[in-house]
């Protein structure tokens, strides 16, 4: 299995963080999961540091309410 390394996750926020992107160093990016009906999100980036190794990441999203209400890395 190959190893990506994780540079950032980029959340679109609009009253609480609706939807979310991970990008990965290697420029590879996955879909947008979760999103918000009124469309108007800001975008904000939590940055991985570079000596930081992210094995893996664990989201807790609430679809009714266009929510997450979790973000956790495994290091």
């Amino acid at each position: 299995m190959s190893q990506r390394l994780l540079l950032r996750i980029t959340c679109g926020i609009y009253e609480t963080i609706g939807s979310i992107q991970m990008h990965f160093k290697d420029g590879a990016e996955t879909e947008i999961f979760g999103c918000d009906s009124k469309g108007n999100q800001l975008k904000c980036s939590l940055e991985v540091p570079d000596e930081e190794v992210i094995n893996g990441v664990r989201i807790r999203h609430n679809s009714s309410r266009a929510a997450i209400q979790n973000i956790t890395f495994d290091t």
